[in-house]
């Protein structure tokens, strides 16, 4: 059987999450209920899914200090991540708010 191999060039993305007890209305502050962060973006979750389906896979790009776990969590897949390097200067962040209601 032939290993295919993979390599991936792009952004590392960190998303948050806050949970909220319904949609802010005008004039009003919440509080969350909950905050998580995870790691994703298109291309770091293309390298997972190639991963785990038994490719071979490098991947490359930037992180800033807050995106360590990112290089850390494609490594745990088995993701060579030589390619992956730190420059201090990008913050790499989706932000959404939800609310179950």
């Amino acid at each position: 059987m032939v290993q295919v191999q993979f390599k991936i060039r792009t952004q590392l993305r960190q998303g948050e999450i806050d949970t909220v007890p319904h949609f802010v209305k005008e004039g009003e502050t919440l509080s969350s209920v909950s905050y998580d962060e995870f790691p994703g973006g298109k291309g770091l979750n293309q390298s997972i899914a190639l991963a785990k389906s038994g490719a071979q896979v490098f991947h490359a790009g930037k992180i800033g200090k807050d995106g360590q776990f990112l290089k850390q969590q494609l490594a745990l897949e088995g993701i060579n991540v030589e390619g992956i390097y730190d420059n201090g200067l990008i913050r790499a962040c989706h932000y959404s708010s939800y609310s179950d209601r």
